[in-house]
């Protein structure tokens, strides 16, 4: 048997009909995997369908972002089970072994950037095979679980119509509040579709030069809504741009974040200047939680000078309020639903029967290739990320690696019967923002060594019994940590690799 299993990019050609490669790789996945068994008579049925629309135009092709058929036809191979099958094989490539028999789930509907640069909806219990917004594949997308404490993400219930100077009613979206207005400027309301998201543009304008300072806020939940206690990191973040017109000099665009303590009184009332120009950016904001909090909330403002008369229109959409330091892809409801909305942890496992004998109790090595981001500044706490794990498949007996919310520092985490050990550590230059990275970690003869971007620890001797390996955890260290990004390659040795070996395989 050869000595590992690797997890490959697939260099995919232009979208189109499939190629007879592509069509082997998903016939294979589908063959392969013992949880489609189910699902067989349905998708040989849909695949011979998308073989009878082959010669669709160009003209009737869709783009979905992941290099399959884009027929509405060959869709129909898209059932759930297939779906996640294909998009594992996408970045399985030609593996050495059969990980097809990989287990994926997340019970829930997430967003993932298509390779045109839009947000697609992706069922629950499917994999994603998922792009950056310019276009760039990143490999099986990960992440933590997250909660959206927004009121409305979706932006239900706003209407075309105009906030006259002062006004503080619809038609803004429900659940959304604006607890300061200025009496001179009004807002026009265009409900809008941002990247196949519901979204809105905003223009404000003024009869004449203002005279008030008071600045127009809006917030995506209401106070006293969302919880929040003292030492927690909470987050706002939306996606924004300009549309026409300009600031006047003087007048700011802000992210907002407030917290108050069980009277109402401010505890964090804190905001960040944001760059407003004809980008679209995501505005990231986040605080620590002082003493006494007992509420939070979050979203924009805009602050005025006296004198200026503004006429400018910016866009948002995509609007979040979340515990957490991290920014990832958007955790918005189906589009219908209202917030708030929990995105499910996305997990893949490799059950001992797909391990085989690649790894065993004593001896072996895992190497990662991912793409993950900084947290938002103004963070305190840590905020820890699990790159990959191996064990009995509970958080008490397991070992494997994890990485600071800098990316300077990785670990290698060894818990026996419920007792948590750091027995080895890498620094690590830490890469740029969403650049990919490698780390790895090899165990046996009584050692373990821990690399990360070409460089390793020592080698330090095991002192706690290694746990009984029956599968792996991807993206996680079983439910301790999760890990917000993508990955796009995974080597599983059984045999340890040492010092200069084990650093030239994450060069």
């Amino acid at each position: 048997m050869a000595g590992q299993i690797r997890l490959r990019v697939s260099k995919r050609g232009p979208r189109g009909a499939i190629q007879p490669e592509d069509r082997f790789r998903i016939d294979g996945a589908i063959e392969a995997n013992e949880n489609l068994s189910a699902s067989m008579a349905q998708v040989e049925s849909a695949r011979g369908q998308a073989v009878a629309a082959a010669g669709a135009t160009a003209g009737d092709r869709v783009a979905t972002g992941r290099d399959r058929s884009v027929t509405e036809a060959a869709a129909l191979i898209a059932s759930d089970a297939a779906e996640t099958a294909a998009a594992l094989a996408s970045v399985i490539g030609t593996p050495i072994g059969n990980p097809l028999g990989w287990q994926f789930s997340r019970e829930s509907v997430r967003l993932g950037w298509d390779q045109a640069g839009a947000l697609e909806e992706i069922p629950a219990g499917q994999a994603q095979g998922g792009y950056s917004r310019a276009g760039q594949y990143l490999g099986v997308l990960l992440n933590k679980e997250r909660r959206n404490y927004a009121a409305n993400p979706n932006m239900l219930g706003a209407a075309v119509g105009t906030l006259a100077g002062g006004a503080a009613s619809p038609p803004f979206p429900t659940g959304w509040t604006t607890p300061t207005r200025n009496s001179g400027v009004s807002i026009d309301v265009t409900p809008i579709t941002v990247l196949g998201r519901p979204g809105l543009r905003l223009r404000f304008y003024s009869a004449a030069a203002l005279v008030s300072t008071t600045v127009d806020a809006i917030e995506f939940a209401a106070r006293g809504a969302v919880g929040a206690a003292m030492g927690q990191n909470w987050c706002v973040s939306f996606w924004y741009r300009l549309v026409a017109g300009s600031l006047p000099a003087g007048v700011t665009f802000r992210s907002r974040m407030l917290s108050r303590n069980g009277s109402g009184g401010a505890v964090n009332n804190a905001n960040q200047l944001q760059t407003l120009d004809g980008s679209w950016r995501p505005a990231e904001q986040a605080v620590a939680m002082g003493a006494a909090v007992a509420d939070v909330t979050g979203g924009f403002q805009i602050s005025w000078v006296a004198g200026v008369q503004p006429d400018f229109t910016i866009e948002v959409f995509a609007p979040e309020l979340f515990q957490g330091v991290r920014p990832t892809l958007p955790a918005l409801p189906p589009i219908a639903s209202l917030g708030p909305y929990t995105r499910q942890q996305d997990q893949v496992t490799v059950p001992a029967s797909v391990l085989g004998g690649y790894l065993g109790r004593s001896r072996g090595a895992v190497f990662a290739t991912l793409t993950s981001y900084y947290p938002v500044a103004g963070a305190a706490a840590a905020d820890w990320s699990g790159i990959i794990s191996v064990g009995d498949g509970t958080a008490s007996n397991l070992i494997g690696l994890a990485i600071n919310p800098g990316f300077t520092s990785v670990e290698a985490r060894l818990i026996s019967s419920g007792v948590a050990n750091t027995v080895a550590a890498c620094a690590l230059t830490a890469p740029p923002d969403g650049s990919p990275f490698k780390v790895g970690l090899s165990w046996g003869d009584g050692l373990i060594q821990v690399f990360a971007r070409g460089v390793a620890s020592a080698q330090v001797p095991l002192t706690v019994a290694l746990p009984t390996i029956t599968q792996a955890m991807i993206g996680r260290l079983a439910s301790l940590f999760g890990f917000d990004g993508s990955l796009s390659n995974l080597d599983l040795r059984p045999a340890p690799v040492w010092g200069a070996d084990g650093a030239a395989l994450t060069t």
